[in-house]
């Protein structure tokens, strides 16, 4: 953990996210972050590929299903932690650390509540859910809503470090539960190759993390006083946030689910393999992910206008995501034997329009990130009608796996055009409270 001269010069934007509020991304801090995120989502792209080639595709199409259901709705209910990260940043900017002293305070009670609220809604679900996706037991449906607790819990400290820009902290908590994780689940599968072992693992990590996250903020706040600050504002962020990261989730993870209820378990398998080896395109995002609610918020609070900022950003994203995507065009076949085994080879055909719709729908995630900076959310409506289409195309024409990624990539396109419209003639301006 890195030494701090004050704990109210930390919570001002003085020490080591101010540089990184003027240079972007890749500054001091954020190149730490880059790095650490890099490490961490090849950790995680590690911890799949050894429960795949330990499971093989039958069993490996219920973790990764499993493990889908957690990103889907981990995603969907961790708008908190964006809506801290945006409250800290605006705060910090405004150099006013006890209400940051204060969210520290008060956002983990609130916190526990839900997940108390999410383990009792999730228990009540798992037998449902078990029918509806074809688990073989009730366990793996239970130890997701378990994993979804921790990860709501967990959006608490890290919303901070986020809001804080603190992005060497933060790199330092996800590469721990990425370590943590891999470490954890190679004894338990070469034990029991089992989904169990796999989320078990899974959720382990993440209790760690949320330790050693709660420890990370302990010392930036407790020699400052706390001063209240109206939830108002923050919670009604938090509707809107939702929305968005539910939609940003279902795009990504719901044609697995789609494929794991409809789909014989070997095919499932093969899919499985290549949407995790697409989802490789998701290690140039993640610093993006991460910074740009913080850095837009502060630049707008500043004034500022988001354009040169959001261009820096996507076209960034772009040349790296790229590169990514047209090296999954030529060698696939390559990249699965390698990392998966002879087995998976076959599902080479579909990394490139996978890899391409996510790339496509992380641009599309950058634009909405500068909207919710603002708070303006009137991207909530192209989100939504781009499920919509998503839903209705592969009810109608998702009936062979081939067609299930083309759809994927035409839809994503889609929601791009009418984002990058809606920022042409109505773009991110800055809000006041």
């Amino acid at each position: 953990m890195e030494s701090i001269d004050s704990a109210a010069g930390s919570l001002s934007m003085k020490g080591e996210g101010a540089a990184i509020a003027d240079r972007g991304v890749l500054g001091t801090g954020g190149a730490f972050l880059t790095l650490s995120t890099l490490a961490s989502s090849l950790l995680r792209a590690g911890f799949l590929i050894l429960a795949g080639r330990l499971l093989g595709p039958e069993p490996y199409a219920e973790l990764y299903a499993a493990l889908s259901a957690i990103f889907l709705l981990g995603t969907g209910l961790t708008p908190m932690g964006s809506a801290i990260a945006h409250y800290a940043s605006l705060y910090a900017a405004r150099d006013e650390p006890g209400k940051i002293a204060f969210l520290a305070r008060e956002m983990p009670r609130r916190l526990a509540k839900w997940s108390l609220v999410l383990l009792v809604v999730g228990a009540l679900a798992a037998y449902p859910a078990r029918r509806i996706l074809g688990f073989e037991s009730l366990t793996p449906p239970l130890l997701v809503v378990a994993a979804l607790a921790v990860t709501l819990q967990l959006s608490g400290p890290r919303g901070l470090l986020r809001g804080l820009r603190i992005f060497r902290s933060y790199g330092i908590n996800i590469l721990a539960e990425s370590f943590l994780r891999i470490a954890i689940a190679v004894p338990l599968l070469s034990m029991s190759a089992t989904a169990t072992s796999g989320l078990l693992a899974y959720l382990l990590a993440g209790l760690g993390a949320l330790l050693l996250g709660t420890a990370q903020i302990a010392p930036r706040v407790s020699a400052v006083e706390p001063v209240a600050a109206d939830p108002r504002p923050l919670e009604r962020m938090v509707g809107p946030l939702l929305l968005f990261a539910l939609a940003t989730a279902t795009f990504q993870n719901l044609d697995m689910l789609v494929v794991k209820g409809f789909f014989p378990a070997a095919d499932a398998g093969l899919y499985a393999a290549a949407s995790s080896v697409a989802k490789l395109t998701a290690l140039a995002f993640f610093p993006f992910s991460v910074a740009n609610l913080p850095i837009f918020t502060a630049a707008l609070a500043r004034g500022e206008a988001l354009g040169k900022k959001l261009l820096q950003a996507v076209t960034t994203y772009l040349l790296i995501a790229g590169g990514m995507v047209l090296f999954l065009a030529f060698q696939g076949p390559w990249v699965l034997r390698i990392l998966y085994g002879e087995a998976y080879v076959d599902a080479a055909p579909w990394l490139l329009p996978l890899a391409a719709a996510l790339t496509l729908g992380f641009v599309a995630a950058m634009i909405a990130q500068a909207f919710c900076a603002a708070r303006q959310y009137g991207f909530l409506f192209i989100l939504g009608a781009g499920l919509v289409a998503e839903i209705v195309a592969l009810a109608k024409w998702g009936t062979s796996l081939h067609a299930i990624p083309v759809i994927l990539l035409g839809v994503h396109g889609l929601v791009l055009t009418g984002l990058v419209v809606l920022y042409r003639t109505r773009p991110p301006r800055g809000a006041t409270s």
